[in-house]
């Protein structure tokens, strides 16, 4: 988290951060938690961040059968308003689902 704390603080804004955090929360649609949900949370309140995701599942974990939202799309403010959120069908047939944010 070090390496992006500092990444947030040299990009121009407005931004968008789209990335696989591997953090369970119930701030973006996890049905349970773990302990690196705590890490990202903080760093998105520290950032000021937009969480966009809309709590649909974006992972399928094959072993467990369970589905799972460790994908984040985040923004700055700025951009919040002007953004839609969405996941798409499985197009490729894999446990990862594409989605998809426009302004």
């Amino acid at each position: 988290m070090k390496d992006l704390n500092r990444l947030v603080d040299e990009l121009p804004t407005p931004f968008i951060i789209l990335g696989d955090f591997n953090g369970h929360s119930p701030l973006w649609g996890s049905k349970n938690t773990n302990t690196r949900r705590r890490q990202i949370e903080e760093f998105v309140n520290t950032h000021s961040l937009c969480l966009l995701n809309n709590g649909e599942d974006v992972y399928f974990h094959q072993r467990s059968g369970t589905f799972h939202s460790l994908d984040l799309a985040l923004c700055t403010p700025s951009l919040a308003p002007y953004s839609n959120f969405r996941v798409g069908v499985d197009l490729l047939d894999s446990a990862i689902s594409l989605f998809f944010w426009t302004v």
